[in-house]
């Protein structure tokens, strides 16, 4: 198989994020670190049920101990909230899918954001609902996603 053609494959087969996913995700992390009460880390490889897994984004209750000079790969602790933003090329179902699966290995809550309809389907303690264009919650942490989905249709 010639490179071209491997790497061809690859982007077939692997979900790229777009750069309304990345926008999303920046303007949903700008509100959270202006809360000091939790810890939002971006694309945070967590060892869940014995699997990795990388939500967009994961927020702590309490901050993680950094070492600057003995990394994490995989974190073990759970965070209270993970946040998925659907990308163009990606099923919603398999996105909720991945957030059923965060909560069975103990993520409380978990936010899928789809950009395309503007809503946030929110899955928390076996309950599922749908808030648009309205402040979203989880504990003390919120996210006015009115200011992220304003007049950019």
């Amino acid at each position: 198989m010639l490179l071209a053609e491997y790497i061809e494959l690859s982007e077939e087969t692997e979900v790229m994020p777009s750069l309304n996913h990345s926008w999303i995700c920046a303007e949903i992390l700008r509100q959270l670190f202006q809360q000091t009460q939790v810890q939002a880390l971006p694309e945070l490889t967590l060892e869940l049920g014995g699997q990795p897994m990388i939500p967009d984004i994961s927020v702590f209750a309490e901050p993680l101990l950094v070492n600057l000079r003995q990394d994490q790969i995989r974190v073990r602790q759970v965070p209270m909230l993970a946040i998925e933003v659907v990308s163009p090329k990606q099923p919603t179902a398999d996105v909720l899918e991945k957030a059923r699966q965060l909560q069975q290995w103990g993520v409380q809550t978990v936010w899928v954001v789809e950009p395309t309809t503007e809503a946030v389907i929110v899955l928390d303690q076996g309950q599922e609902r749908v808030a648009r264009g309205e402040v979203v919650s989880c504990g003390h942490t919120r996210v006015d996603f009115s200011k992220i989905f304003v007049s950019h249709g």
